[in-house]
């Protein structure tokens, strides 16, 4: 459950006011995405060792002294590699969303920095960011304002991995950003989208990319999981 039907459309992609940036218009079929990232309790489901490594310095996540272990269950899963998420969505069915699908269902319509407009006041109404990360802590999933198509935090939390190789530049030009294993094998750079509960304003805009080696895992990335649409009855 709580998968939500991102409809067709045109995206502005890579929109950005702040740079000045009109966006290039593509073309999105349906489908549908997961209104929160996925969770400590969800992925733990299918790997029950990750209760162990939550947090890299294994120390308790400073949420669990604020308002108890139960919060941290529901705090986005991180120290996720892009192959973990990837395993994480196909055992479930589901697969990761493309970059083009996540910034799409992350705009539900706009072209502006934000989803929620251009005034980082109004931001703050849906975003966790802008946060010390060692005083602070990334939050349990849903609690800020959803966007127009009802997902929760796809602004700020955690860092979002999304299924394609990095590209370079919004029109699929050749990636740049290829990264070396210790054998010395090429291997594609893999896209992160929304930015999280320690980025500033500027990257959790909707236009934000990064992009790191495949194996990498952090305290601040997570992911989110995306199925095609259902059928709609005749």
């Amino acid at each position: 459950g709580g998968f939500q039907a991102i409809p067709e459309g045109l995206c502005q992609y890579g929109a950005d006011p702040l740079e000045n940036e009109a966006g290039v218009t593509r073309e999105v079929t349906a489908f549908r995405l997961h209104q929160w990232q996925v969770t400590n309790e969800m992925y733990e489901e299918f790997d029950p060792d990750h209760r162990d490594s939550r947090w890299k310095d294994d120390s308790p996540h400073p949420l669990a002294k604020k308002r108890g272990k139960s919060s941290e269950d529901h705090c986005p899963v991180v120290n996720v590699t892009w192959y973990d998420a990837w395993c994480f969505a196909t055992w479930c069915g589901h697969r990761l969303p493309t970059e083009l699908e996540w910034e799409h269902a992350c705009r539900a319509g706009s072209a502006t920095r934000w989803y929620c407009g251009d005034d980082e006041a109004e931001l703050k109404k849906h975003a966790w960011y802008d946060e010390a990360w060692d005083t602070g802590s990334t939050h349990p999933v849903g609690e800020l304002l959803a966007n127009g198509n009802g997902l929760h935090d796809v602004h700020g939390n955690v860092w979002e991995w999304c299924g394609d190789a990095w590209h370079e530049n919004y029109d699929g030009a050749p990636a740049d950003g290829a990264v070396w294993d210790a054998d010395g094998e090429g291997v594609a750079g893999r896209v992160m989208r929304g930015g999280s509960v320690s980025s500033i304003a500027r990257y959790v805009r909707a236009a934000s990319r990064l992009h790191d080696d495949p194996w990498y895992c952090g305290d601040l990335v997570g992911f989110r999981c995306a199925r095609v649409q259902a059928a709609t009855p005749s």
